[in-house]
């Protein structure tokens, strides 16, 4: 894929639908890409931020760019009690997240909206999470302003994400690790091929999260 063709990446740009059609495309796979991505410790790192997410028993959680909903399930496993919701502007990933949930028997309600306009109301959220999809917002101030928006007082937002990457091409998120696995898991398929090029351009546009800090 050329650069003029490839889908754009970055704070405030326009990409929701080339983002929406590139997941659409890589739906089947996108498990298969995280375990690839990560080096497989992205299961650790969900578990991890679930036990974050829940660590003030909250009654209702919210996963936004819940995906195929690896991390919405992992909270559901863990807190049975709780209400979960998972939402996602791709209606693919959805299909697929409630096919795995009802295998588990676990009700989750998985739900269509964009991240940077949730169709929820103001704090009716106790927790709010999102794994592996804030890096590809369109506009990251707009994505954190409608998480914080719906999340009660005192609630607890949870990013799970790849670092920036670094430039020494060691660790499972370098900016080499990254860029080889994406080209590698390219090969499975054309639609694949075409487009999981958007995986590390994304990763070294995403904020430093020591500049969150105040």
């Amino acid at each position: 894929m050329t650069a003029e063709n490839r889908p754009p990446v970055g704070d405030k740009q326009d990409k929701g639908q080339a983002v929406q059609e590139m997941f659409a495309s890589i739906a089947p796979r996108y498990d298969l890409l995280n375990r690839v991505l990560s080096l497989g410790v992205d299961r650790g790192w969900r578990r991890a931020a679930a036990a974050e997410a829940l660590a003030h028993s909250p009654r209702r959680v919210l996963d936004v760019a819940t995906g195929t909903g690896d991390f919405a399930i992992e909270l559901k496993e863990r807190a049975p009690q709780v209400e979960i919701v998972g939402s996602d502007f791709v209606p693919q990933m959805l299909d697929l997240a409630r096919q795995k949930a009802g295998a588990k028997q676990l009700s989750i309600r998985f739900e269509e909206g964009d991240a940077l306009r949730l169709p929820y109301p103001d704090a009716s959220f106790d927790a709010v999470t999102c794994a592996f999809g804030f890096r590809n917002f369109a506009d990251y101030t707009q994505g954190l302003a409608e998480m914080w928006r719906v999340l009660t007082p005192g609630g607890r937002l949870v990013l799970l994400e790849f670092p920036p990457l670094r430039r020494d091409c060691s660790g499972p998120s370098s900016g080499c690790t990254s860029s080889m696995c994406c080209r590698a898991s390219g090969h499975w398929s054309a639609a694949t091929r075409a487009r999981t090029p958007i995986c590390p351009r994304a990763s070294s546009r995403f904020p430093n999260p020591s500049g969150w800090r105040k």
